[in-house]
């Protein structure tokens, strides 16, 4: 189940929020949650627009962050995709590092916990000042176990 709505608009800046649910893996009904917001400025004069995409993890579950920092799990990298009904002239997701987490075999991989913000910079072509889709693909893990990668969107006005 997702569901997605307006949190705050004010003209400088405009935050949504939106909150993915998963059932408990080992069955007890237990809510899982990752929620996350979007805030942004209004475009400059050359189309630069800064966007602030914050995921809020729930205690005792992690995302994978990008990169991961172990070739085995690169397919559950944290993704961040912008898009907007007129094509962006450029999108730059800036990862922040994640924290170290021991795995089997003495690797370690790099994973997001708690909250973590991810600055990205879109550069629109002139005159667009379309909606914004944020596409954010995750994989939600706790120490016992892991949930189905799962995509959340929310629409930035």
């Amino acid at each position: 189940m997702r569901r997605g709505h307006l949190l705050l608009a004010i003209p400088a800046l405009l935050a949504i929020t939106g909150t993915w649910f998963a059932a408990g893996p080992d069955g007890d009904g237990v809510m899982k949650t990752i929620t996350l917001t979007a805030s942004t400025s209004k475009p400059d004069g050359a189309g630069k627009q800064r966007i602030t995409v914050t995921v809020a993890i729930e205690p005792g579950w992690y995302i994978y962050a990008n990169p991961t920092g172990n070739k085995d799990s690169e397919d559950a990298a944290t993704v961040v995709k912008v898009t907007g009904k007129a094509k962006l002239a450029a999108v730059q997701v800036d990862y922040p590092a994640g924290q170290e987490k021991p795995e089997k075999g003495g690797k370690k991989t790099l994973v997001y916990k708690d909250r973590v913000e991810i600055p990205v910079m879109v550069v629109r072509a002139k005159g667009d000042t379309g909606p914004l889709e944020i596409a954010l693909t995750f994989q939600a893990c706790s120490d016992k176990a892991c949930l189905l990668p799962s995509t959340l969107r929310l629409t930035l006005p």
